[in-house]
């Protein structure tokens, strides 16, 4: 059973609610970088300026990575026989992790972590495995949403329309997470993704959160439908909620896979 991690800081960047965020990215990122690298860059940034600590490693969790940047990877195969190489590079899922290390000076493990809708749940699991030296962890769970997806969603096969549903938001959710005994702040350690065998996503995550939180575990409900939600929820519960031990439940339809984050208020 993976120990409990602290959350030393937390911040996020959702762009529905904050539509004036990419004002706060040096003119220098927005000239070269791609709009999930800012994105990426900001939560980051925000992230670390809450603490005087430094990561020294990073894990970013992302369903589908720079999804803008593999489109104009694709509209330029298609459309002029080969394609930009800054768009190939950074459409590569760990681009945002290499992206960040070098920014931050991150000298650690950079780890990328590509579980759909349980990315955020795989993510935490990742950074509890390494040892004590690569502490604090900076995990950011980020996606984006292009406007493609709107427009192909509707031909899609039934199994994957579930998966790129229309209805997800984007975000980039940052965490810097410590080792629970050496560190002050809120708990935070998760489970999954196992099989759900068929079972009602609900279901299946009220099973493993009884078996492996117990009974006085909350389970918060989530949407299928959302990579980004579970990470969402988990930056809310620590900035507002009173409750004291929670579960941010996942479910990912490609792979019939659930997870969830345990939480626990110090």
């Amino acid at each position: 059973m993976q120990q409990f991690l602290s959350v030393i800081s937390s911040s996020a960047i959702i762009p529905r609610r904050e539509p004036e965020w990419e004002k706060e990215v040096p003119a220098s990122l927005k000239r070269r970088d791609p709009r999930i690298w800012q994105m990426a860059y900001l939560a980051a940034s925000r992230t670390l300026g809450k603490t005087d600590l430094k990561p020294n490693s990073i894990v970013i969790g992302t369903g589908l990575g720079a999804l803008d940047e593999t489109k104009n990877v694709l509209d330029g195969v298609y459309g002029e026989g080969f394609s930009s190489p800054r768009n190939f590079i950074a459409s590569v899922h760990n681009s945002m992790a290499g992206k960040l290390a070098m920014e931050f000076r991150i000298t650690g493990p950079n780890l990328t972590m590509c579980e759909g809708q349980n990315s955020l749940a795989s993510a935490i699991i990742a950074a509890g495995l390494l040892s004590d030296k690569y502490f604090p962890v900076l995990v950011l769970v980020i996606d984006e949403r292009i406007e493609l997806l709107d427009r192909i969603h509707p031909f899609m096969s039934e199994k994957c329309g579930r998966y790129l549903s229309a209805d997800w938001e984007e975000a980039s959710v940052g965490f810097l997470l410590g080792k629970s005994l050496h560190q002050e702040g809120n708990l935070i350690r998760a489970f999954g993704p196992v099989p759900a065998a068929g079972k009602d996503p609900e279901e299946a995550c009220r099973k493993l959160v009884r078996d492996n939180a117990g009974d006085s575990c909350e389970m918060m409900s989530e949407s299928d439908s959302s990579y980004v939600k579970p990470a969402i929820s988990v930056f809310e519960w620590l900035n507002s909620s009173d409750q004291k031990h929670v579960a941010v439940c996942s479910y990912s339809p490609v792979s019939d896979g659930a997870a969830f984050v345990e939480l626990i208020k110090k």
